[in-house]
Formats: structure tokens, sequence, C-alpha cells
């Protein structure tokens, strides 16, 4: 059992509501099912903390983000676990792994430097935005978000498929792949900016600074679903909340002329400068997304976000 599966437990427990539960999160349902899984094979039975046993029993029967990827996907499509290629040696949770370690994991899928690379994911896109900022912050340069993701695929019931190829992904299958093909980074370390960083800029507001949480969360008006971080948000900063910009209907990000209009009305300039926060740095991506969509340029993240800076 690890920090990030114990905060995953305490957020369900304080909200009793698996969707509810999974969104303050930031990660699927499955893929808290799976982590509240993990907890219970250490014998920490959710029925002991008072959970209602139809709570239980829809926690047992959710299925991994991976047996959902194995059951049904686009063709050709390859499965990456956010949690998995993030750095496990920080204390904060998805934040960006090194050079080194992003290299063995772009050579292990397969992927080349001139490849492009179609994201997707059962979510609400912050996590297809996520991997898209990491893949551009290690200089890929072609890479596009599926608008609307998985969820709008289905509706329009496009074709899937089940097949599986077992040795993509695997750090153990590099030794096996042509040496010419391994992928070369171009990190652009610029692109993320630490909290020594965000201190000095309340100084000498040299960018502005945008936080992608929900507005009771950004003024501090309801706790932190991560246990041991104070409620609030940074000095100076603005508020847009990710899901702002997303069409519910469709699931899709909404037009550029909306877009403008919704960073207007919150006080954001795109014209100048800006880095996008969140909770942990994921739906901070989805505001980079639509930044680039209205301005054309590269995001810019707090990869720590509030996980680092609200810490009590």
């Amino acid at each position: 059992m690890n920090f990030r599966d114990l905060q995953y437990f305490i957020t369900l427990a304080d909200v009793t509501n698996f969707k509810t539960a999974a969104d303050l999160c930031f990660v699927s349902q499955p893929t808290l099912s799976m982590q509240i899984k993990k907890l219970e094979e250490f014998n920490i039975q959710l029925n002991n903390l008072n959970y209602s046993t139809e709570l239980h029993s829809r926690i047992k029967s959710q299925i991994s983000e991976l047996a959902l990827y194995e059951e049904k996907h686009i063709k050709g499509a390859m499965f990456w676990d956010v949690d998995e290629h993030s750095d496990k040696d920080s204390p904060f949770p998805h934040m960006m792994s090194n050079s080194d370690y992003s290299t063995r994991m772009l050579w292990s899928f397969g992927i080349q430097n001139d490849d492009h690379i179609i994201i997707y994911d059962y979510s609400d896109i912050y996590s297809s935005c996520r991997l898209w900022f990491v893949l551009k912050y290690f200089g890929h340069k072609k890479v596009s978000v599926l608008d609307g993701g998985m969820k709008k695929w289905l509706k329009e019931n496009r074709a899937t498929s089940k097949k599986v190829d077992p040795n993509l992904g695997k750090f153990s299958n590099i030794d096996k792949l042509n040496p010419k093909s391994r992928y070369k980074v171009n990190e652009n370390a610029g692109w993320i900016k630490n909290k020594k960083e965000i201190d000095e800029n309340i100084k000498t507001l040299s960018f502005q600074i945008v936080d992608a949480r929900s507005r009771e969360r950004f003024e501090g008006k309801v706790d932190e679903p991560r246990p041991g971080l104070k409620r609030g948000c940074i000095m100076g900063s603005k508020n847009i909340p990710f899901k702002d910009c997303i069409d519910t209907t469709s699931n899709t990000f909404k037009k550029k002329s909306e877009l403008i209009k919704i960073f207007d009305q919150n006080n954001v300039d795109p014209s100048k400068p800006i880095v996008f926060t969140c909770g942990s740095g994921m739906t901070a991506c989805v505001l980079g997304l639509a930044y680039s969509l209205i301005s054309g340029k590269n995001a810019l993240i707090y990869d720590g976000s509030w996980s680092e800076y609200g810490n009590k």
C-alpha cells in the first residue's frame, strides 16, 4: 500500500460516493476501484467504515482501466497508465518522470519521433490531456487528443477491437527492440514551473497563474480531497474550472470562440504568459490544451500544483 492508495481510500470515506470520489481524485471510477481492491488485499474492509453494502458491491464489481481497455478499445491503440508512468519517487501525485525514464517508456511502446500520436481516454479527457502535455514536454511534434474521447466514439457506434499486443509498454522487452529505433527526447524544461518560481512570481507578476480546480475549492469553501492540504489558492491566481471548457453533452472541447469568452470572463489574457495549476497537475493540462487551441502557444504547467503548494 502506498500514500496515493490511502488518499483514494480516505476520499471515498469522506464523500461515500464512488463517482464523486473518482472526480475529486481526478481518476476514472475503474482506477479508483482498482486501488480500493488493493487496500482490501491488506484487509482494510470498507464495511468496517460503515460503507453501505451497495457501495461495497459496486466497488468490487468495478473493473480496472486496463481491463476496460482489453475489453474494448480503438483498433491499434496501446494502453498508457498515468499513475504508472509518473515520478514514483515524488511525494506528490502525477509528477513528471525524468527524461531517461520517459525515453525508455516511449521506446518500450515502439513509438518513434516522427510518429503522429493520437490520445484518448474513457474519462472527461483529463488523462489524455495530461499525456498530450507529457509528450509535448519531451519534444514530440505530432500529438493530438481525440476530441470527445472514447465516450463520443462509442456513442457514435464506431468500430472497436479486443486485440492487445502484450509486448508493448514493457521495459523488459527493450533489449529486443532495434537500437536504431530508440526514442530521442528533447526536453522542454522551461514548460514546467516549480514552487520557487511560483513564489517569485507573486512579487514579479511575470506570468498569470490560472487554477483549474472547481470554484469552491479555489475559493477555499470546501476541504481538499487529499489529506494534509489547506484550503485556498495561490496568492494572485485566477480560476477557470476545467469543466467549463468542455461540452458536457459531447465530451468535446467547446468552440474556440467560446473558450476565448471563458478566458475573458475570468480575466485571463491568452496573449500574456500563463502558468496553469490544479490539484495535482492533471486538469491543469486541460486548460493548457484549451489555451493552445486559443493561442497556438505551448502550455506551461506548475506540476506540483496544490498538492505541493497547499501542504500544511
